[in-house]
C-alpha cells in the first residue's frame, strides 16, 4: 500500500509542480502585451473578421452575427483585443470568447 502512494505521488506531485510553474509563469509572458496596448479611460478598440469598433454594443453584436460560422468543435478566428486573438466557441446557445497569447482567458456571451 505504502509503494502504491509512494509511486502515486513520485507522478503526481512533479506534474503538479510543472503546471503550477507554467501557471506562475505566462502571465508574465503576457504582461508586455498588456502593457503594448493600454486602455485609456473608456477608449474601447476591438477587431472583428477585420473590422475595427470603437463602439462594444458593435463589436458585440458583429460577435454574435458570427455564431453560425462556429459550432461545436469548430472554433471561428474573431480578431484582436488588446493584441490578444480572440477565437469563438459555439455550442448550442452558449458563446464563449477565448483571447490567448500564453494564457488563456475567455468569457461567457
Amino acid at each position: 500500500m505504502f509503494i502504491l502512494r509512494a509511486s502515486k505521488a513520485l507522478k503526481y506531485y512533479p506534474q503538479k509542480m510543472a503546471e503550477t510553474r507554467l501557471f506562475i509563469e505566462m502571465p508574465g509572458k503576457d504582461l508586455p502585451i498588456v502593457q503594448a496596448h493600454p486602455v485609456k479611460d473608456d477608449a474601447f478598440t476591438m477587431t472583428v473578421k477585420g473590422q475595427v469598433f470603437t463602439e462594444r454594443k458593435a463589436a458585440g453584436e458583429t460577435i454574435k452575427a458570427c455564431m453560425p460560422m462556429s459550432g461545436p468543435g469548430k472554433p471561428l478566428d474573431l480578431g484582436e483585443y488588446r493584441g490578444f486573438p480572440m477565437q469563438l466557441h459555439c455550442d448550442g446557445s452558449k458563446l464563449k470568447v477565448t483571447m490567448k497569447r500564453y494564457l488563456a482567458d475567455y468569457s461567457l456571451l
